[in-house]
């Protein structure tokens, strides 16, 4: 991470598992990210980690200010949707149609691919968030986490070589 260019997208998924989280491995982890996702869960406890103690909308900007390189700040909030953060803008996304809830294992990496590949394919904020949303929202209808997309979901995001 340190000798690629200033200009990659570095993505920090946080995945919060106590009682092995570690505040210097997060701090670490996001002074070289460009993009973090997490989840409405992860947001307090960071909060709470770094001395935030504000709305979870104050705590999304207070990690931007802190962390300059951090460009991108996605936060996933199960049926309501996602949030994304920049610094001039908070976009809220809410869910596609409801589901049939049957899995939820793999929705929040869904989540983190989607935004990769809208991010390197220079998609606008809004397109990759309803892009990320009803992807995850295919994965949670479906058992497990490595189901194939449909090409509809798909297609749009591949990266044409």
């Amino acid at each position: 991470l340190d000798v690629v260019s200033p200009d990659a997208v570095k993505i920090f998924d946080v995945n919060l598992r106590a009682p092995f989280i570690d505040r210097d491995i997060l701090d670490a982890g996001m002074c070289k990210a460009t993009v973090i996702k997490m989840n409405h869960d992860e947001l307090p406890v960071i909060a709470g980690l770094f001395g935030w103690t504000c709305s979870p909308e104050d705590a999304m900007a207070q990690l931007l200010e802190a962390y300059p390189r951090v460009r991108h700040l996605v936060v996933t909030k199960a049926d309501e949707g996602a949030w994304w953060r920049t610094r001039d803008k908070l976009y809220r996304q809410p869910p596609p149609k409801p589901v049939k809830m049957v899995d939820t294992i793999g929705a929040g990496d869904s989540v983190t691919a989607a935004v990769m590949m809208g991010l390197l394919k220079n998609w606008d904020v809004r397109a990759i968030l309803k892009a990320a949303m009803d992807i995850a929202s295919y994965v949670c209808s479906c058992r497990g986490g490595t189901q194939e997309l449909p090409d509809g979901l798909k297609k749009p995001l591949l990266l044409q070589l």
